[in-house]
């Protein structure tokens, strides 16, 4: 499943491909809900960064992803960006040792994942098949089989 960088139109996954291990696992990982739902909770702060048992809800999206291999993680936010970047920037997922790299991504244009996925697409920052998560879930799914 390998693609060149940068390629506008990846080919087809047809689901029976197997991960060379020159591929690059991505995932896109949006932080904001586009729903309001959680207002008056979520003006002050993003539902990504809500606590669960003490510990923001990102951080176990973010746990999950790493523990499936995943080695680059786009976080797109439109609200709150600077306090999703700042939660990153604190956490242990962007010292070294943290075998993904992750990469805050901000616009204030979208209004729906659609939009976020356009964007996403018109950086060219996806190489082929990615993982789409939102910030606030939780899950153990193995990714890798």
């Amino acid at each position: 499943m390998s693609s060149s960088k940068g390629q506008k139109n990846p080919r087809k996954s047809t689901g029976d491909e197997k991960w060379d291990a020159k591929d690059v696992i991505q995932a896109v990982l949006i932080a904001d809900s586009f729903n309001y739902r959680f207002l008056p909770i979520s003006l002050e702060q993003p539902r990504a960064l809500l606590p669960l048992v003490n510990t923001p809800l990102i951080d176990y999206t973010l746990e999950f992803l790493v523990k499936n291999g995943v080695e680059e993680i786009f976080v797109y936010c439109k609200a709150h960006a600077d306090m999703i970047r700042q939660h990153i920037d604190k956490s242990h997922y962007s010292k070294s040792t943290c075998p993904a790299s992750i990469r805050v991504l901000s616009s204030d244009r979208p209004i729906s994942v659609g939009d976020v996925l356009r964007d996403i697409y018109s950086r060219s920052l996806i190489q082929s098949d990615f993982v789409l998560v939102s910030g606030d879930v939780i899950s153990n799914m193995d990714l890798r089989s």
